[in-house]
């Protein structure tokens, strides 16, 4: 009986060793992975399992639209298309991928020349990012040790960004690498930095930092002249025919000759001005937190009129075919007639803090902008209709990133710490990149062209 039990004992463990050694060599039948991707001689991909995208830089000139994969699956595995077939890479293509018991998972393949169109956006964390414009992927990013509020600009390679440690940086926009940087003079009576975006013109760079506004060599950074307005400059300078135009924290809007930084002419309104001046037809439109909307004489300053909101305005205005437009802290986009004030349309945002305090971007038969009930607008700007809107984030009264166009892409920053890049056309987000921090700036794109596209707080997309 007791050789019976130690006979029994032994054939279960054998069979439960058998069963053990079986189940541990059966294959999942659910797995369902690319596990390599790469071009004949261009390099292998980075994969995301977890978001599966798949990522791969080709060499400026490839031609992107008949590329042949190479593709690599888990066991037992299958893709479609099937590895080997040229398929147009100009723009994302999905694969869809169907593991033995025919459940699928869909990878999505961004595929960018070295030499692309490039993002540029700054960050609460300090930091400034570039970014590729068709997919999202970080390229570099360079560090400051202040938080950044302010926009970047480029030109002739480099990307200007100012920060609140009180300094104007100027980095590689190629590698991030910094050039130099430019210490503003201190002011014992705040600790603000550089909120103001720069404008780059005939060499010259211009920028607000405390109370006053700079002018640097470009490339040096050597200081050329300031001057001291009034209240502290958070107002991005517009640049036009010789002069520089601005506003100061005491409602001052100032013209200045842009080589030396003499004074022409100045204009009070009842308070702060953050925006930037728009300049036009002989006329400078600026916006104020008093509520209201001035068109003054470029030459002379004189107001020519104005018009009244219902809420503090922050927005720089924007212009095309002799129309103004502004966002206003009521919730309201208004469309002006430039030469007379007269209200063509009013477009209403609704939701909690439904105020308008980022800059509207117009190009072609559209009009773009932020709003801080969370939503990004796009609307017909002839009528005010909207044609559509996508809800980036929840309610905040931050949102001051306004839109930069490229290509029928839209790219703005949200208080969620992303970088968006949407559908011009429809709306529908593309990608988003995640920062560190909070964007309150607006972006800076280079385009593959050598053209630098700004958004409408930037005095350059006058």
């Amino acid at each position: 009986m007791k050789k019976l039990k130690i006979f029994i004992n032994i054939c279960l463990l054998v069979f439960l060793a058998i069963a053990c050694k079986d189940k541990s060599v059966e294959p999942d039948t659910s797995v369902k992975e690319i596990t390599g991707f790469s071009f004949q001689g261009l390099g292998n991909a980075a994969i995301d399992r977890f978001k599966h995208t798949i990522f791969i830089n080709v060499p400026d000139g490839t031609d992107l639209s008949k590329l042949i994969p190479s593709i690599s699956l888990s066991a037992n595995a299958s893709v479609s298309p099937v590895s080997g077939v040229a398929q147009d890479f100009s723009k994302p293509v999905s694969y869809t991928v169907t593991s033995k018991d025919g459940s699928t998972q869909q990878y999505k393949v961004f595929v960018q020349l070295e030499n692309s169109d490039i993002v540029f956006i700054g960050s609460s964390n300090g930091k400034l990012y570039a970014v590729y414009a068709l997919t999202g992927q970080k390229k570099w990013e360079a560090g400051t040790a202040g938080y950044i509020l302010g926009s970047p600009t480029l030109n002739d390679g480099l990307v200007y960004i100012g920060s609140n440690d009180r300094k104007l940086y100027a980095f590689s926009a190629s590698t991030g690498e910094k050039k130099w940087d430019f210490s503003i003079d201190p002011d014992p009576g705040t600790d603000a930095g550089i909120n103001s975006t720069p404008m780059v013109t005939d060499g010259i760079i211009y920028f607000g930092g405390t109370n006053k506004l700079y002018a640097l060599d470009a490339l040096t950074g050597e200081k050329k002249w300031s001057f001291s307005a009034a209240g502290f400059v958070r107002s991005s300078p517009t640049v036009s025919n010789g002069l520089v135009y601005f506003g100061d924290g005491f409602g001052k809007c100032y013209a200045l000759n842009a080589k030396n930084g003499t004074k022409i002419w100045e204009f009070t309104s009842g308070a702060a001005i953050v925006s930037n001046p728009c300049i036009s037809g002989g006329l400078v439109y600026v916006t104020s937190t008093d509520q209201k909307i001035y068109a003054l004489d470029a030459r002379t300053g004189l107001k020519t009129w104005e018009f009244a909101t219902k809420g503090f305005i922050e927005s720089s205005p924007g212009f095309l075919n002799n129309t103004l437009f502004a966002g206003s802290t009521d919730g309201s986009l208004y469309a002006l007639d430039a030469l007379s004030g007269s209200k063509k349309w009013e477009f209403k945002t609704f939701g909690n803090l439904n105020w308008i305090t980022s800059s509207p971007l117009v190009q072609g038969n559209m009009l773009y902008v932020n709003a801080n009930n969370g939503s990004l607008y796009g609307l017909d700007n002839s009528t005010g209709l909207k044609k559509w809107e996508m809800i980036l984030s929840k309610p905040s009264d931050g949102d001051f990133s306004s839109p930069a166009l490229v290509n029928d892409m839209l790219f703005v920053g949200s208080i969620d710490f992303k970088l968006y890049a949407l559908d011009a056309g429809t709306g529908a987000q593309i990608w988003s990149f995640t920062s560190g921090g909070t964007i309150y700036s607006s972006p800076c794109v280079l385009g593959k062209n050598g053209k630098v596209y700004h958004a409408g707080i930037s005095g350059l997309q006058q």
